[in-house]
């Protein structure tokens, strides 16, 4: 029976990942149920629960106890059914070595009276015998890389030979690892899946990255499953790309104008806009009377035009003193304006007070003494110039509002 998977979960119940466990068959049909390794830094950890007694059965997905390590409690859980036939450590067991035995596992349909289960061995002796075997698997594991490497090349030969034609010995490329480097994830776990250690990993182990870094093709290229030529063109290349050439950039030439001496840009040309109005009014109304009277009328336009909201006044969600705190420099002008009043005809040179100009383009203001025949009306060109200040995104509209308000003196004059 192969026993299985385990899923790390924190202690909150987030799943983590998902690793395998590997369990040796014995000479008996009870299996050997070591001490997982939760993370290839992992050493030593503790039994929190065994979720199963001995002599329960339990099926694939379940969790067969929760281990405790120095970062998290974890649930392991079995990849295949089976029953619980002894358990070596108890709730509570605390600094297990990974794979130092907890637990004795069974097929589901094993008799347990009749089943032959082994004394635990003792910590000390099962190193011990770890040790004895590990030369002979180094040796296995020697002998299969020097059978891949003759029918390819050898490693050692290759440092010593120009890589891909380039001229360039592999020396300059491959180079020491530096012992202070911290490995990449990818790398720690190859390097455990493989029972290289970090110290035999530093020593025997040529690095190809920057500033004496291991990379996940050095290791492969140590095992023998790629070639160390592939990893010195792969390097080769990088390495190409670290130095940017300028060699062919040309410089752009500026060209000698004063914008350019003078280093500021150029002034955008100010927005103006031209009205032009015409007006009529009585014969006895002077050019004096009515300059007072649209003088009035184009200060008071001119405040309106500025209080003018150009948000929705309307809205539910309008609010005059928040608009006023949001404005940028609400109080300062967002245009200036300039007019001339051109007489075009007059028939009379009267003076008077200051009237009304509405009174004054509708004919409705008083006459002192009686005339036999209607005079004609006097005519008058308004010329209005407005300068926008661009420096307010609300300036051109409250422009255009002043010159509504100079256009609508036209319009009473010809009612």
């Amino acid at each position: 029976m192969s026993l299985a998977s385990f899923i790390l979960r924190g202690q909150g119940g987030r799943l983590l990942g998902l690793r395998g466990l590997h369990s040796s068959a014995l000479a008996y049909k009870a299996q050997v149920f070591g001490m997982p390794a939760m993370s290839p830094t992992m050493e030593r950890g503790g039994v929190v629960e065994w979720k199963f007694k001995v002599g329960d059965t339990f099926s694939a997905g379940d969790v067969l106890l929760e281990v405790e390590t120095d970062k998290a409690q974890i649930d392991v859980e079995a990849q295949d059914d089976g029953k619980i036939a002894s358990i070596i450590k108890d709730n509570g067991s605390k600094d297990v070595k990974v794979g130092e035995p907890i637990a004795y596992l069974a097929d589901i349909d094993d008799d347990l009276s009749t089943l032959e289960i082994p004394k635990a061995q003792p910590a000390h002796a099962q190193q011990k015998s770890e040790e004895k075997s590990q030369p002979k698997k180094e040796a296995v594991q020697k002998a299969g890389k020097d059978a891949k490497s003759s029918k390819k090349e050898a490693p050692s030969n290759l440092s010593d030979k120009s890589s891909s034609g380039s001229g360039k010995g592999t020396s300059s490329i491959l180079v020491a690892a530096n012992n202070s480097q911290t490995l990449l994830p990818s790398v720690q776990m190859l390097l455990h899946e493989n029972g290289i250690s970090f110290e035999d990993a530093m020593n025997k182990i040529k690095a190809s990255g920057p500033n004496g870094r291991i990379l996940k093709g050095d290791v492969l290229s140590y095992l023998g499953k790629i070639s160390q030529k592939s990893v010195v063109k792969v390097t080769e290349y990088i390495k190409k790309g670290e130095v940017l050439d300028l060699s062919n950039i040309e410089l752009k030439k500026i060209e000698n104008t004063p914008t350019a001496q003078k280093g500021k840009p150029a002034k955008a040309e100010p927005i103006v806009f031209e009205e032009h109005v015409r007006l009529e009014v009585p014969a006895d109304v002077s050019v004096d009377k009515l300059a007072l009277s649209l003088k009035s009328y184009v200060s008071e336009a001119n405040w309106l035009s500025h209080d003018y909201q150009v948000t929705n006044t309307r809205s539910q969600f309008y609010d005059p003193i928040f608009e006023d705190l949001i404005t940028p420099d609400s109080k300062q002008p967002r245009f200036k304006f300039k007019y001339d009043l051109v007489p075009l005809s007059t028939q009379s040179l009267s003076q008077g007070q200051h009237d009304d100009i509405f009174d004054l383009l509708s004919g409705s203001t008083p006459s002192k003494t009686a005339k036999v025949e209607k005079p004609q009306p006097n005519e008058f060109l308004v010329n209005f110039s407005v300068e926008v200040n661009d420096k307010y995104s609300d300036a051109e509209i409250k422009a255009n509002r002043f010159l509504d308000y100079m256009k609508y003196l036209e319009s009473i004059t010809e009612h």
